[in-house]
């Protein structure tokens, strides 16, 4: 039995994380829990906390921006350095994990140690040395990309200045096709303090610092105060080439055709749905060809023409009459389909890019009034003596807990299963 001390909502948020972690790393049985307003026991808590500090990260790969060929930097090969202090750094990770998983910090969430900002007084430069390999050493034009780096930073490769980044959620794609060498490149991203400019108007999680359910660092922002903690390449970093664009995103827009359901549907009454497909696209110059969209449930749609220099995207429309339902857990099967995205440029020998995605079709409303007779609530604001509720298919939703906060302060202790089953 583990005990936790404190208010429901954190014992609770604490039950969450050692049920997700309890069958992976306590291989001796199941871990029984109970809540107690009572002290933790220290030895169980401190086993807890050792084994949930070095998850592993490197399974939470976001969908890559496609060229005809892939390679990844991810690994164990990068180090950091402030100068004076070095050693060994993991990507995807974060600095604090990094320094601690070194021997040069204690665990920083261990009684007062998240008020020390020895990894706040300095810049802290992240460093890979590698080779291209040679399918994309082959192509003629190479980025080098960045799917999340929290805070801001800069890039340097070989000695060229690339850019800067602020935003955690943004992937930022660099042309390296005149700087990036066969053998004995060197990339740097350097991470400034939390005084940098770019932060105060910079986007990271907002939770990084602080929270009811986290401690609140000593270090912030100069401008709004705003706490800061952890900074790193909590993404993968990779290199694309080609020889055409990019596929950057495909974004699956999906509309119900049908009308309002009052009750709930099934594979067979749904009124079917239309599937907006929109594909965003990097070339680093101008291509003609064909970009062509097939969706698993038998429907097929494409459009020709020129994709300019630079961004630039297209939407394909396809129909979806046939389809399943996807459902929540515990109320039916989560039925998944394919879209599979295919670019064929005109007049060449080059390779045709091909990229993927799945989706569900559901429909889900939020209702807040007496919905049995649609009619009457359009235009109108929700009702008072109606609580709240989610419908998924037409279906009523017992939604079970709300207000999800992350599992992690720290980007490098993430685990990836972990995530996938909450």
């Amino acid at each position: 039995d583990v005990f936790f001390s404190g208010s429901v909502r954190k014992g609770c948020f604490a039950i969450c994380l050692i049920n997700q972690f309890k069958d992976r790393f306590f291989a001796r049985g199941p871990l029984s829990l109970s809540v107690e307003m009572r002290m933790p026991d220290p030895t169980l808590l401190a086993v807890f906390v050792f084994y949930l500090a070095f998850c592993d990260a490197s399974g939470l790969v976001d969908n890559p921006l496609l060229g005809e060929a892939l390679q990844y930097l991810d690994g164990e090969s990068w180090v950091v350095s402030n100068g004076t202090i070095t050693t060994e750094a993991f990507v995807p990770g974060d600095l604090i994990t990094d320094l601690q998983r070194g021997g040069l910090i204690g665990d920083p969430l261990f009684e007062a140690n998240f008020r020390n900002a020895v990894w706040d007084q300095s810049n802290w430069t992240y460093t890979l040395t590698f080779d291209l390999d040679a399918a994309v050493a082959a192509g003629p034009t190479v980025y080098l990309v960045f799917d999340g780096v929290k805070m801001a930073a800069d890039v340097v490769l070989n000695g060229a200045a690339l850019g800067g980044l602020a935003d955690q959620f943004l992937r930022y794609s660099f042309d390296v096709t005149r700087i990036a060498r066969p053998t004995g490149n060197v990339l740097a991203v350097t991470f400034p303090t939390s005084a940098d400019p770019r932060n105060n108007e910079g986007r990271f999680m907002p939770c990084t610092g602080g929270w009811d359910w986290a401690p609140k660092s000593s270090t912030t922002t100069t401008m709004w105060g705003t706490l800061t903690f952890s900074k790193g390449i909590w993404k993968s970093v990779y290199l694309a080439a080609t020889a055409s664009l990019t596929i950057d995103h495909i974004v699956p827009l999906v509309y119900y055709n049908g009308s309002y359901p009052t009750a709930p549907l099934t594979d067979t009454t749904h009124g079917g749905f239309t599937v907006a497909v929109r594909v965003h696209v990097t070339a680093a110059a101008a291509v003609s060809g064909k970009m062509s969209v097939v969706g698993e449930w038998g429907t097929a749609a494409g459009t020709s023409g020129t994709f300019p220099a630079g961004s630039s995207n297209v939407t394909v429309v396809l129909d979806a009459q046939q389809v399943k339902l996807w459902w929540p857990a515990g109320l039916g099967a989560q039925a998944l389909y394919a879209i599979n995205v295919s670019f064929t440029p005109d007049g060449s020998s080059q390779a045709t890019l091909v990229d993927s995605r799945r989706l569900g079709f559901r429909v889900f409303t939020l209702v807040t009034g007496n919905d049995t007779d649609p009619s009457s609530l359009a235009g109108q604001d929700g009702s008072d003596t109606f609580t709240m509720r989610f419908k998924v298919n037409g279906a009523d939703v017992w939604s079970r807990g709300g207000n999800m906060i992350p599992m992690e302060e720290f980007e490098g202790r993430v685990d990836a299963q972990a995530l996938r089953i909450l």
